[in-house]
């Protein structure tokens, strides 16, 4: 059997930072005041002017901008930048603005302007926890992946192939599915060609536009009754701040629109780069029979990182990591888990409480490469003092084996 190490390490609030956001926050006011210029910022002269320039001239320097000072300190705070603090508006502070702008839904232009840098200033400390996540990245799906929705299903990836992803429900039914969720999967009974005209290119940006068309069969392949096609437009309609039972994550609008005679049908997803999944699905199709319309909907619950091939004592060990944040540790309060029998280390935080039974939670995995993934959730409280994910065995928090 495999011996693990589990621990729980406790650091101190960050203090300075917000000292240094004061700072920061009277550099804003000083935004036309004096300038100065570092050293490091002299610009050597061309050759080609030599002939017109003495030796003992002042050389062109590149000017200080407060704004950028600014832009830079905070940005350094929030993880973003590793650059010098020196003003100058260079290529490690575009990309680490636009870094910034992508993961606040912001189109990444890495442009600096003053309602940037006092947004900059108004954010808190991210501390490193979110630096290293690919936000720019499309849906991510692992082995072992566990996924709560509202409606009572759970549903796990079991394996991960270039254009496909392969699932499991709680009940054992198995299907495969684009890792483009907008388009139709596997799960039905009925055949299902499907057509993309037009791919869905991620990162996701707002006014991006998909089309694909399904055609559906019925019966046996020999006698089989071939129904008028569907043809689907989907587009990116916008950003959205949505609250769901995992948490509140920024999202991406993405509606799909079905062409028919005298009916439409809609689908919409709200995706989470932060989660790398949708985080809400609205299905407002049309009955058949009575004209009636019906709504299905579902929401994020929780995603558990995969645990299998774990021995026991490391998804026991994890577990007790998470019920510990939840049980004791104020909002916000990291509590790192790590064990030798798994490559990865975690980072859990406990969140706000929804009410007296119920509590947010998140779980970051740092890989060996230190790539980041971020894992919400929300947790409840059972009579007998275990936590568990809602509409769910506890299976998740216990990291069964799948």
């Amino acid at each position: 059997m495999a011996r693990t190490r589990d621990s729980l390490q406790f650091s101190p609030e960050r203090g300075w930072r917000l000292r240094r956001s004061a700072v920061v926050g009277a550099v804003i006011l000083l935004m036309g005041g004096c300038s100065q210029v570092p050293e490091s910022a002299v610009t050597p002269t061309h050759p080609s002017n030599a002939a017109v320039s003495s030796s003992n001239a002042p050389r062109p320097v590149r000017p200080v901008d407060p704004e950028v000072r600014a832009a830079q300190e905070s940005l350094a705070d929030l993880g973003y930048y590793q650059g010098p603090i020196d003003g100058i508006d260079g290529p490690r502070t575009r990309a680490a603005v636009a870094r910034y702008q992508t993961n606040q839904m912001i189109p990444p232009d890495g442009r600096i302007s003053r309602d940037l840098v006092a947004q900059l200033a108004g954010q808190p400390a991210m501390d490193g926890e979110h630096d290293g996540i690919d936000f720019a990245a499309g849906p991510l799906y692992e082995p072992g992946d566990i996924y709560t929705y509202s409606d009572g299903q759970i549903e796990t990836v079991l394996s991960v192939s270039e254009r496909r992803v392969y699932w499991q429900d709680a009940r054992g039914l198995r299907w495969s599915a684009d890792p483009d969720f907008t388009l139709p999967t596997g799960r039905s009974s009925t055949h299902a060609e499907i057509a993309v005209e037009q791919s869905l290119s991620w990162p996701l940006r707002v006014g991006a536009t998909s089309s694909y068309t399904v055609e559906t069969t019925r019966g046996n392949r020999a006698t089989a009754n071939h129904n008028a096609a569907e043809h689907w437009r989907c587009a990116v309609e916008g950003r959205e701040r949505v609250s769901v039972r995992a948490g509140t994550l920024d999202s991406y609008k993405i509606v799909c629109r079905r062409d028919g005679i005298g009916a439409t049908q809609a689908r919409t997803w709200y995706y989470a780069p932060a989660v790398g999944h949708y985080v809400r699905y609205i299905d407002g199709a049309a009955a058949p029979a009575n004209g009636i319309t019906g709504t299905r909907s579902r929401d994020l619950v929780a995603v558990s990182p995969g645990a299998s091939g774990w021995p026991a004592e490391a998804r026991t060990g994890l577990a007790w990591a998470v019920h510990h944040a939840l049980e004791s540790e104020p909002d916000g309060q990291p509590v790192p888990w790590e064990s030798s029998a798994v490559a990865a280390r975690f980072v859990i935080r406990a969140g706000a409480r929804v009410d007296d039974q119920c509590r947010r939670f998140s779980e970051t995995r740092i890989g060996p490469d230190a790539s980041k993934r971020l894992y919400p959730g929300i947790a409840c409280r059972t009579d007998g003092g275990r936590w568990r994910l809602p509409g769910s065995d506890g299976a998740p928090l216990e990291r069964a084996a799948s």
